[in-house]
C-alpha cells in the first residue's frame, strides 16, 4: 500500500512538472524595455522609454521572432510605462565641466580656469562608448579629483622662507533645475578640500613649521543664454596652524564674475574677488578670453592671466605649453600674532601639461617668486625672490 501511495505520488509530482514545463514553454517572455547600458551619447531613462509596446517572443524558437501580442486582455494589468514615473531627463547626458576645476581659486592651468571651455577636440575621443553608463553617471557626479604640489626653496639662510604645500581636492557636481544652463539643467558644485603647509625659516618674524587648511568651496556657473552668463562662488574653511585655532582661523571668501559671451571665440569677464587676507581683503577681476584658433587660448585676465599653446594634438593626449601669472599665498591663524598673518607672492610661470581622452589631466610648471612678504598687523618681512616648481594631476 505504502509502495503504490509513493509511485502515484511520483507520477502526478512529474506529470505536474511535465505540464508546467508546456506551459511555460508557451508563455510569452518577459517585457523587456531597454538595456542598462546604452549606447554612447543615449540616457538611462531615454533608452528605457524607447520601447512603447512590449515585444513577445517563442520561447521553443531557437531564433526567436516576434509576434502579435494577444488579442484578449490580460488577466494582469499592463506594467506603467516608466517614463510616466521617472524623470524625464539625465542630468549626467551632458557631462558636467568634467577635470577642469572651476572653484573659488581653480587648480591646475586648464583654459576653463576662470570659465572658458576647454576647445571640444581635447576630449574627443571615444572613451565614453567602453564604460558603463553606471560608471558614467558616478565619474560625472565626481567631476574631479585633484593633487598639487608646490616647492620653494628657502634661498638666503638669514632672510629666506621656503614653501612646500600639498592640495588635495575633489569637486561634486550636483544636477539643479533652478540652475539654468541655456536651456539646461545646470549644476550646483561642492569641492571639499584641503592644504598642508611646511614651512623653512625665516630667522625673524618666528614661524611655526607647518600650517593646514580645510575648506568647502561652493558654487554655480549659470549660462542664462548664449551670451550671459555668471561665475558665483565662496568657500569656508579653518586656516591655521597645529597649534593655535581661534575665531580668526575661520574664514570665507568668495568670487562673482559676470560673463559676456561675444561671440564663440571671445569672452569678456569682469567681476571681484574676495580673498579676506590681513593685506588684500578684496580685489577686483577684469579681461577678456580669446581663442583665436583651436590652438591657442589667451586668457587675459586680471589678476591671473594666462597664455595657452596646443603644440601636439594625439589619440593618447594632447599637449599644452603655457605661460601665465598668478597672485599665489594665503594667510593663516599663527599662534603668537594677533589676527591673520599672510604669505603673499606673485609668481611668473611656465610650463607643460597634457590632457587625455580618458579626461586624465597632469602638468609641470616652473617660473619664478617675485614680490615675497610675510605680513601681518604687527609685522611686514619682505623675502628675496627665489624660483619655484609646481607640478599636479586632476582625473
Amino acid at each position: 500500500m505504502t509502495a503504490r501511495f509513493l509511485s502515484m505520488g511520483f507520477v502526478l509530482i512529474f506529470g505536474g512538472l511535465f505540464l508546467s514545463a508546456s506551459i511555460v514553454a508557451q508563455t510569452p517572455a518577459p517585457i523587456t524595455y531597454g538595456s542598462i547600458a546604452p549606447s554612447e551619447n543615449a540616457s538611462l531613462f531615454s533608452a528605457i522609454s524607447q520601447q512603447s509596446s512590449p515585444v513577445y517572443y517563442l520561447a521553443q524558437s531557437t531564433s526567436p521572432a516576434p509576434i502579435a501580442p494577444p488579442t484578449t486582455s490580460p488577466s494582469i494589468p499592463p506594467p506603467v510605462n516608466p517614463s510616466a514615473i521617472l524623470p524625464q531627463f539625465d542630468p549626467y547626458a551632458v557631462p558636467a565641466q568634467t577635470t577642469w576645476f572651476n572653484s573659488l581659486f581653480p587648480t591646475g592651468t586648464g583654459p576653463s580656469g576662470l570659465g572658458q571651455s576647454p576647445p571640444s577636440s581635447v576630449y574627443s575621443g571615444n572613451f565614453d562608448r567602453f564604460v558603463p553608463e553606471t560608471y558614467e553617471a558616478i565619474r560625472r557626479f565626481r567631476n574631479a579629483t585633484s593633487f598639487q604640489y608646490t616647492h620653494l626653496p628657502r634661498g638666503k639662510k638669514s632672510r629666506g622662507f621656503g614653501m612646500d604645500e600639498i592640495d588635495i581636492r575633489m569637486q561634486l557636481a550636483f544636477p539643479c533645475r533652478l540652475v539654468p544652463d541655456n536651456g539646461r539643467t545646470g549644476y550646483v558644485y561642492l569641492t571639499p578640500g584641503g592644504s598642508l603647509v611646511w614651512w623653512n625659516g625665516p630667522n625673524s618674524p618666528d614661524m611655526p613649521p607647518s600650517a593646514f587648511s580645510s575648506f568647502l568651496d561652493f558654487g554655480i556657473e549659470p549660462r542664462f543664454n548664449d551670451a550671459f552668463g555668471l561665475i558665483a562662488w565662496g568657500r569656508i574653511g579653518v586656516f591655521s596652524d597645529y597649534q593655535n585655532v581661534t575665531t580668526d582661523a575661520f574664514r570665507y571668501q568668495g568670487r562673482l564674475e559676470g560673463v559676456f559671451t561675444a561671440s564663440p571665440r571671445t569672452q569678456f569677464h569682469a567681476g571681484v574677488i574676495y580673498y579676506g587676507r590681513a593685506r588684500v581683503k578684496i580685489m577686483p577681476t577684469l579681461g577678456v578670453v580669446w581663442t583665436p584658433d583651436d590652438d591657442w587660448v589667451l586668457k587675459l585676465i586680471f589678476p591671473n592671466p594666462k597664455v595657452m599653446y596646443r603644440f601636439h594634438r594625439g589619440p593618447q593626449a594632447d599637449w599644452w605649453a603655457y605661460t601665465h601669472m598668478e597672485y599665489a599665498g594665503g594667510s593663516w591663524d599663527i599662534k603668537g600674532y594677533n589676527g591673520l598673518t599672510d604669505y603673499n607672492d606673485l609668481r611668473l610661470g611656465m610650463g607643460v601639461e597634457f590632457a587625455t581622452p580618458g579626461q586624465v589631466r597632469g602638468y609641470f610648471e616652473f617660473g619664478g617668486s617675485v614680490a615675497r612678504e610675510l605680513y601681518n598687523s604687527e609685522h611686514r618681512q619682505g623675502l628675496p625672490s627665489v624660483l619655484y616648481l609646481k607640478m599636479g594631476v586632476t582625473f
